[in-house]
């Protein structure tokens, strides 16, 4: 699993600081115990459905049979550079798991249990009694008594988190009971659960991520107009941005895009784009003489694209306009009113490509069928009302800034987010990766067996974010990716 190390470190920013829920799925979870007279200290639990705190008279008539529970979950799928502001640990009672244990066996007696830190690596699938990882009792958490026999629980693990998240030495959460005495027993349902919403999940809510708003730095206007030896002409200084196909006033046609751009340079180096959308406020018709009807007519659905080469508002015209890439274009549906706000336009992978490509210089909005008589029109940043103007929010967070991380047990996966494909690289050693993807869920999307390099196809996968769990040689590693 990856984890952070991370330092204090304060930024003077133009943002607000926003908070984040984050719902983890675990990733691994085992029951360890003993039963005498059954030389079950060296048996392994991993694929038990409970999690549970036991001790409990042992089936065989004497002695007894006690297990404490572990789980794991996955840091990395936390925003880098987050502070933790709460986590809370969400258990689902089991109830009776078993005869032969005791009678009743379910939450029963003085049940009262500890979570503790894990200090030390454990795999699910080999842990046993004999070889339990360590644990530390440092701001371990009390639970309990629990008198009902089946009872869910949220219990407060923000300060473990914490602890988690500032010692790379640490391996999820163990449940165990403060008196190890029969007959005692906390029972919950583990990741083995048939029912997905009964599985152990940590819910964790995060600050640390930077929401800025930019306003537009440069705005323009470019078109011709048939008839008017236009498209030589800068209309920079224009009060709306339109992407128009209109008839001319002498015939022919009026056609228009618009540019826009933003200064980002505010955003840190590295950063990690959570999220951006643009508003633009809704123009209506501009003035006679360019159609007589401009505004928000016809079938006007448009596109924004990135712009690949630079351009200047002052001087930019219809016959020096910049080139643009149709790469993840963002398709703004056709208007339904005259004058129409698009208010939170998801822009996140445009700003993506923008940050992550230097040959990047804004957006472009033009009209999908650019045919008279179709228009779509918006304030400009020279409308007389400011509060009109073009906006672009982008939430953000600051991956490498006062953070260190260890990566020697992550799976590397590529492009993150992905749209249709993702690229792994897996181990060389070993002779079989055996890869789960699983979903925020904790459910198996999909398993197979693959080589040292390959590719997967999620493009019918649910929007989210993804845990890739590969097995090798005894060995699991761990990755993750967004699906968008």
């Amino acid at each position: 699993m990856r984890l952070f190390l991370l330092f204090i470190l304060f930024f003077s920013s133009a943002g607000l600081r926003a908070q984040n829920t984050y719902e983890l799925p675990a990733i691994a979870d085992a029951v360890v115990g003993f039963h005498d007279g059954f030389n079950s200290d060296d048996s392994n639990y991993g694929s038990a459905d409970h999690f549970s705190g036991i001790s409990q008279p042992s089936a065989a008539g004497f002695g007894e049979n006690t297990a404490r529970s572990l789980v794991q979950f996955d840091f990395s799928l936390l925003p880098a550079g987050s502070t933790i502001v709460s986590a809370h640990l969400n258990l689902y009672g089991r109830g009776p798991h078993g005869a032969g244990v005791a009678e009743s066996i379910g939450n029963t007696g003085d049940n009262v249990s500890l979570l503790q830190r894990v200090t030390s690596p454990w795999n699910e699938f080999t842990i046993t009694w004999n070889t339990k990882p360590s644990t530390t009792e440092e701001n371990q958490v009390t639970i309990g008594p629990v008198t009902a026999l089946i009872e869910d629980m949220s219990i407060d693990v923000t300060q473990l988190v914490q602890d988690m998240m500032t010692d790379p030495a640490s391996y999820g959460f163990a449940l165990r009971l403060v008196t190890e005495t029969p007959t005692r027993n906390l029972a919950f349902w583990s990741r083995e659960a048939s029912d997905p919403a009964k599985r152990p999940t940590l819910t964790v809510v995060v600050s640390g991520c930077q929401e800025a708003t930019f306003a537009v730095m440069e705005d323009a206007v470019i078109g011709f107009h048939d008839n008017f030896n236009s498209a030589n002409q800068n209309y920079g200084t224009a009060d709306h941005i339109s992407a128009t196909s209109q008839p001319g006033v002498s015939g022919g046609e009026n056609a228009s895009h618009s540019l826009i751009k933003f200064d980002f340079s505010s955003i840190p180096t590295g950063a990690v784009i959570q999220s951006a959308y643009l508003d633009l406020y809704g123009r209506g018709p501009y003035g006679p003489g360019e159609g007589g009807e401009a505004g928000n007519i016809g079938n006007n659905t448009a596109y924004l694209e990135r712009v690949t080469s630079n351009w200047a508002e002052g001087t930019v015209t219809w016959n020096t306009q910049p080139s643009v890439t149709g790469q993840n274009a963002v398709l703004l549906p056709a208007s339904t009113a005259a004058i129409q706000d698009y208010l939170n336009i998801d822009v996140t992978q445009l700003v993506i490509d923008h940050l992550t490509d230097p040959g990047s210089f804004g957006f472009k909005l033009r009209l999908v069928e650019e045919e008279p008589t179709n228009s779509i029109a918006f304030w400009s940043t020279d409308g007389a009302d400011a509060t009109k103007h073009p906006s672009l929010t982008v939430t953000y967070n600051c991956q490498g800034i006062g953070i260190v991380e260890t990566q020697e047990q992550e799976i590397a996966v590529y492009p993150n987010p992905a749209h249709s494909v993702i690229g792994m690289r897996l181990p060389t050693s070993g002779s079989t990766n055996v890869v789960s993807i699983i979903n925020c869920l904790g459910e198996v999307v999909t398993s197979l067996d693959i080589a040292t390099t390959s590719t997967v196809d999620v493009s019918n996968f649910a929007s989210g974010v993804y845990v890739v769990k590969c097995s090798t040689d005894g060995i699991t590693r761990f990755g993750k990716f967004v699906k968008l």
